[in-house]
C-alpha cells in the first residue's frame, strides 16, 4: 500500500499582499497550494493553466507535486500542492522577462527570492502541539480504516459478481437434484453397487443422448475458470452440472433414471 499523505498543520500566510497556503504533512515535508501561488503571482487563467502542465510534465518539478486532500466548502478535495524544496525550482523557470505586466515580473522575482523562506519560517516558528501530533496520529488511523473497509468492500463485490456469473453458467434445480440422487442411492442400496448404477446411468445418456459428458464437463470447467471459480469449485463441478445446463440431456436423464428406478426396485 503506497504511503498516505496526510495533512498535519495548514496555514495561510500573508505574503506580499496576498495570501499563500502551506501545509504540513505526515511525511514531515511542508508543501504550497500551487493555486495560491499562482494567485499571488497574479498569473492569468490561461497562465495559470500552462504552470499546471508543466509541473505535472517536467521530469524534476513532478517529483516534487502532490494531490493532498484538504478540507475545503465542498468537503475534503484533492488540492495540487509542491513541496518547499522543489518551489524555487518552479518559481525559476517562470520568466518574469516574458510576461508583458511590469507588476506581475516584480511579483515573481520577489516570490523568486523569497517565498520558500517566508513558509518555512511560519511552520518553523513554534513547534507542533501534542495536539496537532495526536491529530495527525488519528488521520492516519482513519485513513488506513477507511481504505481497508473500502478494499474488503471491493472484494465482497467481486465475489458476489463471480458467484453471479458461476450461477448464470450452472442452472442448479435442488428439487431435480435431490430427486436424481434419491433414486441413484435406492438403486445403489439394493444392488449393493451406488457408483456402478450412477455409471451405468451416464453410460445410457451418453448413447441415447449422443453426447461426450467428458468433452462437456472440460468447457464448462473452462467457462468457469474464466469466471473466476476457484480449485475447489472447478474440482467439484460434475457430470449432473452439465446434464442440467442442457434442457435436453436433462429429459433424456430423468425418463433413464425413472426407467432404471422401475427395473431394478420397483
Amino acid at each position: 500500500m503506497d504511503n498516505q499523505i496526510i495533512p498535519l498543520e495548514e496555514k495561510l500566510i500573508d505574503f506580499n499582499g496576498s495570501e499563500l497556503m502551506a501545509v504540513k504533512c505526515n511525511d514531515g515535508n511542508i508543501y504550497a497550494g500551487v493555486r495560491w501561488v499562482c494567485n499571488g503571482l497574479g498569473l492569468t487563467d490561461n497562465q495559470r493553466r500552462g504552470q499546471y502542465i508543466k509541473l505535472n510534465e517536467d521530469l524534476v518539478l513532478n517529483q516534487g507535486v502532490k494531490k493532498i486532500s484538504l478540507p475545503t466548502n465542498s468537503g475534503n478535495q484533492g488540492v495540487l500542492c509542491i513541496e518547499l524544496d522543489y518551489l524555487p525550482l518552479w518559481l525559476a523557470k517562470i520568466n518574469a522577462g516574458i510576461i508583458g505586466n511590469q507588476d506581475v515580473q516584480e511579483r515573481v522575482m520577489q516570490y523568486q527570492l523569497k517565498a520558500k523562506d517566508v513558509l518555512v519560517a511560519a511552520f518553523m516558528s513554534q513547534p507542533m502541539t501534542e495536539l496537532q501530533i495526536l491529530r495527525g496520529a488519528i488521520d492516519q488511523i482513519e485513513v488506513a480504516q477507511r481504505m481497508a473497509l473500502e478494499a474488503k468492500e471491493e472484494a465482497a463485490e467481486a465475489n458476489q459478481q463471480i458467484q453471479a456469473v458461476k450461477e448464470a453458467i450452472i442452472q442448479t434445480d435442488r428439487d431435480w437434484r435431490r430427486w436424481v440422487n434419491k433414486q441413484l442411492q435406492r438403486i445403489g442400496f439394493k444392488l449393493g453397487d451406488y457408483q456402478g448404477i450412477k455409471n451405468e446411468s451416464y453410460d445410457l445418456l451418453k448413447q441415447r443422448g449422443r453426447c461426450n459428458l467428458d468433452q462437456r464437463l472440460d468447457n464448462l470447467r473452462n467457462r468457469m475458470r474464466t469466471a473466476g471459480s476457484t480449485r475447489t469449485q472447478l474440482a467439484t463441478a460434475n457430470y449432473l452440472d452439465v446434464i442440467e445446463a442442457e434442457p435436453r440431456l436433462k429429459e433424456i436423464y430423468t425418463a433413464i433414471v425413472r426407467e432404471l428406478s422401475v427395473k431394478y426396485v420397483a
